[in-house]
């Protein structure tokens, strides 16, 4: 049991260093890295004015469900605007 223990430390620590290296070479600003956004080498779909918004400060991430091609899309739109205004997001979030 006690070398699974220092196993398992020594994996932990062995993640957290590279993990840390990733950070280290990754271009991403904390912002882009904490979205998941792509690296600044992958072409992005949305102007850097868009990338460069703030996120507001109470902001709360809406819960909407997936568009799967069965509803209305204008109703799913009008639905996604409506909790985008509800949560405090911007035209550019």
């Amino acid at each position: 049991m006690l070398e699974h223990a220092q196993t398992s430390e020594e994996l932990r620590k062995t993640n957290e260093e590279l993990q840390r290296n990733l950070q280290r070479r990754d271009p991403r600003s904390p912002r882009e890295r904490s979205l998941n956004l792509p690296s600044m080498d992958c072409p992005k779909p949305f102007s850097q004015k868009i990338m460069d918004e703030p996120m507001p400060p109470h902001y709360i991430t809406p819960k909407i469900a997936f568009f799967t091609g069965i509803e209305d899309p204008e109703n799913h739109l009008m639905a996604f605007n409506a909790q985008m205004i509800i949560s405090g997001g911007t035209d550019a979030i």
